[in-house]
């Protein structure tokens, strides 16, 4: 089985490699090297692999037909222009739909996507939920998902889209955790919003845990599935743990403004996959808690 993963030197891609690698599956990367989380896995090799854009002619020198195409490569950071973001997530997704569609239609395609497409909510998000990006980056990974949905329907394509929550783990330069442990230990105790903000964290283990349950069960047609941990936790709960966790005498402030690309609410109401016998299984807090070591062990 060989399986082409893109976007391989992020945080998601390099994690998913090194799993799938224990399984002894055949593995193929491309993407954009990130110098982010290099020193993460400085000691492990990549074999099969190119740092190059995801393109059809670069995916189409690899010379081989593929059973999967996990396509982790875009941009992850919200604050990042249009134009970016267009360049990162459409014009790329496009690209890998097209090799699909000409050079390997039988390859399944899981499609890395957000829980940030459903922008602000007043409750838990399900079914019924209304979509209603408000960034962006929300608003480029709804239209990669609407440019899926669409070839999968006019191709034949199998697709299956993933939204994930905020993803967070040992490895992850990026993000609220991170940048708060970085204002923390400068002393910096300014945070923007009101603190009660809610945000459903999934752990980067749980993540590679279902593509792995999907990789060996197979699909057909197109899906979408919602993978965070149906919890919500406060922005100021985890900004209280850290500090304690950190032996910071500081006390968070908030400036009480919200940013008009940053959702108050946003949490899935229930992810339980029973296709794919899939659940989340790191408490968050626990999750946190290794990511506080790590941090210090890499950065202090």
């Amino acid at each position: 089985m060989n399986i082409l993963i893109t976007g391989y030197n992020g945080f998601l891609g390099k994690n998913l490699y090194f799993f799938l690698k224990k399984k002894k599956l055949k593995l193929f990367g491309i993407g954009r090297q990130d110098r982010n989380v290099i020193k993460t896995y400085k000691s492990k090799k990549f074999i099969n692999t190119k740092n190059k854009s995801v393109t059809i002619k670069n995916i189409k020198n690899f010379n081989t037909k593929f059973s999967f195409i996990i396509h982790c490569a875009g941009s992850g950071k919200v604050y990042l222009s249009k134009k970016k973001h267009n360049r990162d997530n459409l014009k790329a997704t496009k690209s890998l739909l097209n090799y699909v569609k000409k050079y390997d239609k039988f390859c399944r395609i899981v499609i890395i996507s957000s829980i940030s497409v459903f922008g602000h909510q007043k409750k838990s998000i399900n079914s019924t939920s209304k979509i209603n990006p408000i960034s962006y980056y929300a608003k480029s990974k709804l239209g990669v998902e609407i440019m899926c949905e669409n070839y999968s329907k006019k191709y034949n394509l199998n697709i299956i889209i993933l939204r994930i929550s905020s993803l967070y783990g040992n490895g992850m330069t990026k993000q609220f955790i991170y940048d708060s442990l970085k204002k923390i230990y400068s002393n910096n105790n300014l945070f923007h919003g009101t603190g009660d903000e809610i945000r459903d964290f999934v752990h980067i283990s749980d993540v590679i845990k279902l593509i792995f349950k999907i990789i060996k069960k197979g699909f057909i047609g197109l899906k979408i599935i919602n993978c965070g941990s149906s919890k919500g936790h406060k922005i100021k709960n985890i900004l209280k743990y850290i500090i304690m966790k950190t032996n910071k005498r500081i006390e968070p402030i908030f400036n009480n403004k919200y940013l008009s690309i940053n959702p108050r609410f946003l949490k899935f109401q229930n992810v339980v996959n029973d296709e794919f016998n899939w659940k989340p299984k790191k408490f968050f807090f626990e999750g946190l808690n290794q990511y506080i070591n790590w941090y210090k062990k890499n950065y202090l």
